[in-house]
């Protein structure tokens, strides 16, 4: 697995390390009535998916990069409950690694259209909706037709279509799928 640093530049020429790891996807939700949300999966056998809010100044500066590395930015991390059905946000990263590992290994493509979070588990084999307005989520497996193999990247081609497509990977008669969401 390749990780990857990403470092910001401030307008004072410091620089901050902002994550670390085998970042995959990312999607955003600007549909929340607190703030816009950002979500990045990670793709290792305990890799987390990260929510990012910004911090109540990012949006000030007028600068479009400090959305994502200004201060006071907060990193939560998924954390699955699958005898309720319900999800929940922590920010120790060490319980986020280990709900990943245990129910969302391999985290890939993601998608948010409509308060509905989507990714998907390459390992298991699962799509994961998660509703971001109620707090609960389903999950069903990728394996039907002639999509066999695993999941990669998800995402709806034109803005509002209700069809969400998959690419398929890992082996020689990879194809995209589609799927009413």
């Amino acid at each position: 697995f390749a990780t990857r640093l990403i470092l910001t530049q401030s307008l004072h020429n410091e620089f901050k390390l902002l994550i670390v790891g085998n970042y995959e996807s990312f999607a955003y939700d600007d549909q929340d009535l607190i703030a816009t949300r950002y979500f990045v999966t990670e793709d290792s056998a305990d890799g987390v998916l990260t929510r990012y809010t910004p911090g109540a100044n990012a949006f000030l500066s007028g600068e479009k990069y400090d959305i994502l590395s200004s201060d006071g930015g907060t990193h939560e991390f998924l954390i699955l409950d699958p005898t309720t059905g319900t999800f929940s946000w922590t920010m120790n990263v060490e319980e986020g690694r280990e709900n990943a590992n245990d129910y969302f290994p391999n985290a890939e493509g993601i998608d948010c259209h409509n308060r509905m979070l989507n990714f998907v588990s390459k390992k298991r084999k699962r799509l994961f909706t998660l509703d971001l307005k109620d707090g609960t989520y389903t999950d069903v497996t990728t394996e039907s037709g002639l999509f066999n193999l695993e999941p990669d990247q998800i995402g709806r081609v034109v803005g509002d279509a209700e069809i969400l497509y998959f690419a398929e990977d890992g082996g020689t008669n990879c194809d995209i799928h589609g799927r009413d969401s």
